[in-house]
Protein backbone atom coordinates (compact mmCIF):
# COMPACT_ATOMS: atom_id res chain seq x y z
CA UNK A 1 0.00 0.00 0.00
CA UNK A 2 1.41 3.62 -0.67
CA UNK A 3 2.34 5.98 1.99
CA UNK A 4 -0.47 8.37 2.94
CA UNK A 5 0.99 12.09 3.02
CA UNK A 6 -1.94 14.70 4.79
CA UNK A 7 -0.60 18.21 3.55
CA UNK A 8 2.39 17.22 2.12
CA UNK A 9 3.73 18.81 -0.73
CA UNK A 10 5.37 17.10 -3.84
CA UNK A 11 8.22 19.15 -5.25
CA UNK A 12 8.43 17.56 -9.59
CA UNK A 13 11.42 18.22 -11.77
CA UNK A 14 12.19 16.71 -15.12
CA UNK A 15 15.25 15.73 -16.66
CA UNK A 16 16.13 14.13 -20.52
CA UNK A 17 19.28 14.25 -22.08
CA UNK A 18 22.36 15.75 -20.17
CA UNK A 19 19.79 18.23 -19.10
CA UNK A 20 20.38 16.89 -15.35
CA UNK A 21 24.24 17.34 -16.35
CA UNK A 22 23.75 21.27 -16.88
CA UNK A 23 21.29 22.46 -13.91
CA UNK A 24 20.42 19.88 -11.48
CA UNK A 25 23.43 19.93 -8.85
CA UNK A 26 22.53 23.88 -8.39
CA UNK A 27 18.76 23.58 -8.29
CA UNK A 28 18.78 20.90 -6.26
CA UNK A 29 21.04 22.39 -3.85
CA UNK A 30 18.57 25.32 -3.18
CA UNK A 31 15.97 22.65 -2.65
CA UNK A 32 18.00 21.09 0.67
CA UNK A 33 18.81 24.72 1.65
CA UNK A 34 15.00 25.74 1.81
CA UNK A 35 13.44 26.93 5.39
CA UNK A 36 11.10 24.69 5.53
CA UNK A 37 10.83 21.29 7.67
CA UNK A 38 12.77 18.35 5.73
CA UNK A 39 9.27 16.13 5.83
CA UNK A 40 7.40 18.46 4.91
CA UNK A 41 7.77 17.92 0.49
CA UNK A 42 9.15 15.10 -1.45
CA UNK A 43 11.17 15.74 -4.51
CA UNK A 44 9.72 13.75 -7.72
CA UNK A 45 12.73 13.27 -10.69
CA UNK A 46 11.07 12.44 -12.92
CA UNK A 47 13.92 10.33 -15.73
CA UNK A 48 12.37 11.68 -19.37
CA UNK A 49 14.47 8.82 -21.19
CA UNK A 50 17.69 9.92 -19.87
CA UNK A 51 20.34 7.40 -19.00
CA UNK A 52 21.92 9.92 -16.33
CA UNK A 53 21.78 8.18 -12.59
CA UNK A 54 21.39 11.11 -10.77
CA UNK A 55 20.88 8.53 -7.22
CA UNK A 56 23.83 8.94 -5.86
CA UNK A 57 23.71 13.16 -5.84
CA UNK A 58 20.42 13.30 -3.93
CA UNK A 59 20.15 13.55 0.06
CA UNK A 60 19.18 14.27 2.23
CA UNK A 61 15.58 15.77 1.25
CA UNK A 62 13.20 13.06 1.16
CA UNK A 63 13.90 12.09 -2.64
CA UNK A 64 12.29 9.74 -5.56
CA UNK A 65 12.95 8.52 -9.13
CA UNK A 66 10.48 7.68 -11.82
CA UNK A 67 11.65 6.40 -14.69
CA UNK A 68 10.40 6.82 -18.30
CA UNK A 69 11.74 4.59 -21.32
CA UNK A 70 11.79 7.85 -23.45
CA UNK A 71 11.48 11.73 -23.25
CA UNK A 72 7.92 12.18 -24.13
CA UNK A 73 7.85 16.04 -23.58
CA UNK A 74 7.42 17.96 -20.51
CA UNK A 75 3.60 17.31 -19.91
CA UNK A 76 4.06 13.59 -19.65
CA UNK A 77 6.97 13.94 -17.36
CA UNK A 78 5.54 15.72 -15.24
CA UNK A 79 1.99 13.98 -15.35
CA UNK A 80 3.75 10.66 -14.44
CA UNK A 81 4.54 12.08 -11.44
CA UNK A 82 1.65 13.86 -10.89
CA UNK A 83 -0.17 10.43 -11.28
CA UNK A 84 1.89 9.03 -8.21
CA UNK A 85 1.26 11.95 -6.24
CA UNK A 86 -2.16 12.26 -6.28
CA UNK A 87 -2.69 8.16 -5.49
CA UNK A 88 -0.28 9.06 -2.31
CA UNK A 89 -2.65 12.33 -1.30
CA UNK A 90 0.12 14.95 -2.22
CA UNK A 91 -1.29 18.16 -1.50
CA UNK A 92 0.07 20.67 -3.69
CA UNK A 93 2.05 19.50 -6.38
CA UNK A 94 4.84 21.97 -7.47
CA UNK A 95 6.20 21.75 -11.34
CA UNK A 96 9.13 23.04 -11.19
CA UNK A 97 11.78 23.37 -13.60
CA UNK A 98 15.46 22.03 -13.37
CA UNK A 99 16.86 24.93 -14.38
CA UNK A 100 16.11 27.36 -11.85
CA UNK A 101 17.91 28.30 -8.93
CA UNK A 102 15.40 28.93 -5.70
CA UNK A 103 15.41 31.36 -3.00
CA UNK A 104 15.92 29.62 0.25
CA UNK A 105 12.38 31.27 1.52
CA UNK A 106 11.01 30.12 -1.99
CA UNK A 107 8.81 27.00 -0.95
CA UNK A 108 7.75 28.69 2.76
CA UNK A 109 6.55 31.83 0.76
CA UNK A 110 5.22 29.45 -1.89
CA UNK A 111 3.01 27.26 0.82
CA UNK A 112 2.08 30.59 2.91
CA UNK A 113 0.67 32.24 -0.33
CA UNK A 114 -1.48 28.75 -1.19
CA UNK A 115 -2.98 28.74 2.92
CA UNK A 116 -3.47 32.59 2.51
CA UNK A 117 -6.20 32.11 -0.56
CA UNK A 118 -8.25 29.07 -0.59
CA UNK A 119 -9.89 30.56 -3.45
CA UNK A 120 -6.84 30.46 -5.10
CA UNK A 121 -6.08 27.04 -6.56
CA UNK A 122 -2.91 27.89 -9.34
CA UNK A 123 0.01 29.92 -7.68
CA UNK A 124 2.70 31.03 -9.47
CA UNK A 125 6.19 32.07 -8.35
CA UNK A 126 7.58 35.01 -9.02
CA UNK A 127 10.10 34.41 -11.83
CA UNK A 128 13.30 36.21 -11.85
CA UNK A 129 15.83 36.16 -14.84
CA UNK A 130 19.10 34.04 -13.88
CA UNK A 131 21.45 36.19 -11.66
CA UNK A 132 19.53 39.15 -11.74
CA UNK A 133 16.56 41.42 -10.49
CA UNK A 134 14.84 41.69 -13.91
CA UNK A 135 11.55 39.97 -14.07
CA UNK A 136 11.45 36.78 -16.30
CA UNK A 137 7.73 36.17 -15.31
CA UNK A 138 5.34 38.06 -13.06
CA UNK A 139 2.00 36.25 -14.27
CA UNK A 140 1.19 35.27 -17.85
CA UNK A 141 -1.07 37.33 -20.24
CA UNK A 142 -3.26 35.93 -23.37
CA UNK A 143 -3.04 37.42 -26.52
CA UNK A 144 -6.57 36.97 -28.11
CA UNK A 145 -4.71 35.37 -31.06
CA UNK A 146 -4.03 32.63 -28.75
CA UNK A 147 -0.20 34.21 -28.08
CA UNK A 148 1.21 33.83 -24.25
CA UNK A 149 3.58 36.31 -23.24
CA UNK A 150 4.89 37.27 -19.55
CA UNK A 151 4.05 40.10 -18.06
CA UNK A 152 7.13 42.72 -16.97
CA UNK A 153 9.72 40.51 -18.49
CA UNK A 154 12.92 42.40 -18.50
CA UNK A 155 11.82 45.14 -15.59
CA UNK A 156 13.10 44.91 -12.33
CA UNK A 157 9.45 45.92 -10.91
CA UNK A 158 5.66 45.03 -12.68
CA UNK A 159 2.73 46.31 -11.66
CA UNK A 160 0.47 43.89 -10.34
CA UNK A 161 -2.05 41.82 -12.61
CA UNK A 162 -5.82 41.81 -11.64
CA UNK A 163 -6.07 38.33 -13.18
CA UNK A 164 -3.63 35.89 -14.14
CA UNK A 165 -4.66 34.46 -16.95
CA UNK A 166 -1.94 31.36 -17.14
CA UNK A 167 0.94 30.39 -14.32
CA UNK A 168 4.21 29.74 -15.73
CA UNK A 169 5.25 26.04 -15.22
CA UNK A 170 8.54 27.01 -14.55
CA UNK A 171 7.58 27.39 -11.00
CA UNK A 172 3.62 26.65 -10.62
CA UNK A 173 1.88 25.38 -7.66
CA UNK A 174 -1.03 23.43 -7.66
CA UNK A 175 -3.78 21.99 -5.67
CA UNK A 176 -5.20 18.33 -6.03
CA UNK A 177 -8.82 19.19 -6.77
CA UNK A 178 -7.41 20.97 -9.97
CA UNK A 179 -6.20 17.84 -11.45
CA UNK A 180 -8.70 15.43 -10.34
CA UNK A 181 -11.04 18.10 -11.57
CA UNK A 182 -10.01 18.81 -15.48
CA UNK A 183 -7.29 16.07 -15.48
CA UNK A 184 -3.51 16.37 -16.31
CA UNK A 185 -1.18 18.25 -18.28
CA UNK A 186 -2.06 17.65 -22.27
CA UNK A 187 0.49 14.82 -23.21
CA UNK A 188 0.14 15.80 -27.02
CA UNK A 189 1.91 19.14 -26.09
CA UNK A 190 5.40 17.63 -26.26
CA UNK A 191 6.71 21.18 -25.67
CA UNK A 192 5.42 25.18 -24.79
CA UNK A 193 1.76 26.38 -24.41
CA UNK A 194 1.33 22.93 -22.35
CA UNK A 195 1.42 25.47 -19.08
CA UNK A 196 -1.16 28.19 -20.85
CA UNK A 197 -3.71 25.49 -22.24
CA UNK A 198 -3.78 24.03 -18.52
CA UNK A 199 -4.60 27.35 -16.71
CA UNK A 200 -6.74 28.32 -19.76
CA UNK A 201 -8.51 25.28 -19.02
CA UNK A 202 -9.01 25.80 -15.56
CA UNK A 203 -10.40 29.13 -15.70
CA UNK A 204 -13.03 28.09 -17.60
CA UNK A 205 -13.75 25.35 -15.25
CA UNK A 206 -14.07 27.91 -12.82
CA UNK A 207 -10.84 27.47 -10.67
CA UNK A 208 -8.59 30.38 -10.21
CA UNK A 209 -4.98 31.79 -10.82
CA UNK A 210 -2.39 33.72 -8.00
CA UNK A 211 0.58 35.07 -7.90
CA UNK A 212 2.89 34.43 -4.64
CA UNK A 213 5.14 37.70 -4.83
CA UNK A 214 7.40 36.68 -2.15
CA UNK A 215 8.20 32.71 -3.63
CA UNK A 216 11.21 33.79 -5.89
CA UNK A 217 13.50 31.89 -7.76
CA UNK A 218 15.86 32.93 -11.10
CA UNK A 219 15.49 31.07 -14.10
CA UNK A 220 17.98 30.21 -16.62
CA UNK A 221 15.36 30.91 -19.31
CA UNK A 222 17.68 30.88 -22.77
CA UNK A 223 15.01 32.39 -25.77
CA UNK A 224 16.54 30.31 -28.83
CA UNK A 225 16.12 27.35 -27.54
CA UNK A 226 11.79 28.47 -28.93
CA UNK A 227 13.42 28.40 -32.39
CA UNK A 228 13.93 25.07 -32.12
CA UNK A 229 10.58 23.69 -31.29
CA UNK A 230 8.34 26.68 -34.11
CA UNK A 231 6.09 23.13 -34.76
CA UNK A 232 5.10 22.81 -31.49
CA UNK A 233 4.94 26.44 -30.58
CA UNK A 234 2.24 27.35 -33.57
CA UNK A 235 0.48 23.21 -33.11
CA UNK A 236 0.07 24.02 -29.49
CA UNK A 237 -1.39 27.65 -30.05
CA UNK A 238 -3.66 27.37 -32.68
CA UNK A 239 -5.17 23.63 -30.71
CA UNK A 240 -5.84 25.79 -27.43
CA UNK A 241 -7.73 28.39 -29.35
CA UNK A 242 -10.02 25.82 -31.05
CA UNK A 243 -10.55 23.69 -28.27
CA UNK A 244 -10.90 25.80 -25.57
CA UNK A 245 -12.95 28.82 -27.24
CA UNK A 246 -16.82 29.34 -28.07
CA UNK A 247 -17.93 28.95 -31.92
CA UNK A 248 -18.79 32.72 -31.72
CA UNK A 249 -15.83 33.95 -30.46
CA UNK A 250 -13.36 31.71 -32.90
CA UNK A 251 -16.05 33.51 -35.38
CA UNK A 252 -15.24 36.86 -34.33
CA UNK A 253 -11.44 36.70 -34.18
CA UNK A 254 -11.56 34.84 -37.78
CA UNK A 255 -10.35 37.86 -39.60
CA UNK A 256 -7.23 38.64 -37.97
CA UNK A 257 -6.71 34.95 -37.31
CA UNK A 258 -6.02 34.08 -40.83
CA UNK A 259 -4.30 37.17 -41.53
CA UNK A 260 -1.38 36.35 -38.67
CA UNK A 261 -1.09 32.52 -40.12
CA UNK A 262 -0.79 33.91 -43.66
CA UNK A 263 1.71 36.81 -42.80
CA UNK A 264 3.81 33.95 -39.88
CA UNK A 265 3.59 31.29 -42.83
CA UNK A 266 4.90 34.13 -45.24
CA UNK A 267 7.82 35.20 -42.49
CA UNK A 268 8.71 31.42 -41.59
CA UNK A 269 9.40 30.74 -45.12
CA UNK A 270 11.56 33.68 -46.10
CA UNK A 271 13.21 32.98 -42.64
CA UNK A 272 14.36 29.56 -44.38
CA UNK A 273 11.39 28.08 -41.88
CA UNK A 274 9.40 26.08 -44.78
CA UNK A 275 9.89 22.90 -43.59
CA UNK A 276 8.58 23.74 -40.46
CA UNK A 277 5.51 25.51 -42.40
CA UNK A 278 4.74 22.54 -44.42
CA UNK A 279 4.35 20.35 -41.08
CA UNK A 280 1.96 22.81 -39.72
CA UNK A 281 0.29 22.58 -41.99
CA UNK A 282 0.39 18.92 -42.45
CA UNK A 283 -1.21 18.68 -39.11
CA UNK A 284 -4.42 20.51 -39.62
CA UNK A 285 -4.64 19.38 -42.83
CA UNK A 286 -5.13 15.71 -40.40
CA UNK A 287 -8.18 13.82 -39.99
CA UNK A 288 -6.86 12.96 -36.59
CA UNK A 289 -6.32 16.63 -35.85
CA UNK A 290 -9.82 17.60 -36.21
CA UNK A 291 -11.26 14.23 -34.80
CA UNK A 292 -8.74 15.63 -31.49
CA UNK A 293 -10.45 18.95 -31.73
CA UNK A 294 -14.13 17.83 -31.52
CA UNK A 295 -13.16 14.86 -28.56
CA UNK A 296 -11.75 17.44 -26.64
CA UNK A 297 -14.32 20.49 -27.24
CA UNK A 298 -17.15 18.08 -26.07
CA UNK A 299 -14.38 17.06 -22.97
CA UNK A 300 -14.46 20.94 -22.13
CA UNK A 301 -18.58 21.85 -22.51
CA UNK A 302 -18.97 18.71 -19.54
CA UNK A 303 -16.02 21.21 -17.99
CA UNK A 304 -17.32 24.75 -18.15
CA UNK A 305 -18.69 26.51 -15.71
CA UNK A 306 -17.25 30.60 -16.74
CA UNK A 307 -18.37 32.01 -20.48
CA UNK A 308 -16.00 33.24 -22.94
CA UNK A 309 -16.97 36.50 -22.03
CA UNK A 310 -15.77 36.79 -18.07
CA UNK A 311 -12.17 35.17 -19.52
CA UNK A 312 -11.55 36.04 -23.22
CA UNK A 313 -12.46 39.72 -23.08
CA UNK A 314 -9.60 40.62 -20.64
CA UNK A 315 -7.07 38.93 -23.17
CA UNK A 316 -4.52 41.86 -24.44
CA UNK A 317 -5.00 43.58 -27.86
CA UNK A 318 -1.35 43.55 -28.36
CA UNK A 319 1.44 41.16 -29.32
CA UNK A 320 4.14 41.22 -26.91
CA UNK A 321 7.19 39.36 -28.13
CA UNK A 322 9.57 40.72 -25.62
CA UNK A 323 12.37 38.94 -27.01
CA UNK A 324 12.11 40.31 -30.90
CA UNK A 325 11.94 44.00 -31.29
CA UNK A 326 9.99 44.09 -34.11
CA UNK A 327 8.80 47.04 -35.87
CA UNK A 328 5.97 46.06 -38.11
CA UNK A 329 5.04 44.49 -35.19
CA UNK A 330 5.03 47.41 -32.89
CA UNK A 331 3.95 50.30 -35.05
CA UNK A 332 1.18 48.14 -37.81
CA UNK A 333 0.07 45.17 -36.83
CA UNK A 334 -0.34 45.84 -32.75
CA UNK A 335 -2.23 49.09 -33.34
CA UNK A 336 -4.86 47.06 -35.90
CA UNK A 337 -4.95 43.94 -33.61
CA UNK A 338 -5.49 46.03 -30.80
CA UNK A 339 -8.31 48.55 -32.74
CA UNK A 340 -10.38 45.77 -33.56
CA UNK A 341 -9.96 43.33 -30.38
CA UNK A 342 -11.30 46.52 -28.63
CA UNK A 343 -14.39 46.89 -31.25
CA UNK A 344 -15.42 43.05 -31.30
CA UNK A 345 -14.61 42.08 -27.95
CA UNK A 346 -17.75 43.91 -26.54
CA UNK A 347 -19.96 41.33 -29.01
CA UNK A 348 -18.98 38.42 -26.55
CA UNK A 349 -21.70 38.13 -24.43
CA UNK A 350 -21.78 34.30 -24.61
Amino acid sequence: MPAVNVLKAAVILVHYEDYAEQYFAECYQSLIDQDVPRGSFTVFIVNNGSKEDLSAAVGPVETRFIDQAENLGWSSGNNAAIKVALEERYDPIIMLNMDTLLDRHWLKELLAEADRRPDTQIIQSKILLYDSRRINSAGNRIHFLGYGFCHGYGREEAPPLPVLEFASGAAMLVKSDVFRKIGLFRENYFIYYDDLEFGWRARVAGFRIGFAEKSICFHKYVFSTKLKHLVDLECNRLLTMLTLEKPGTLLLIAPPLLLMQVISGLYLVVSGYWRQELRICAFFFNKATWRYISATRREIRALRVKKDRELIRQFSGRIIFSEIKNPVVKWLLNPILWTYWAIVKRFIFW
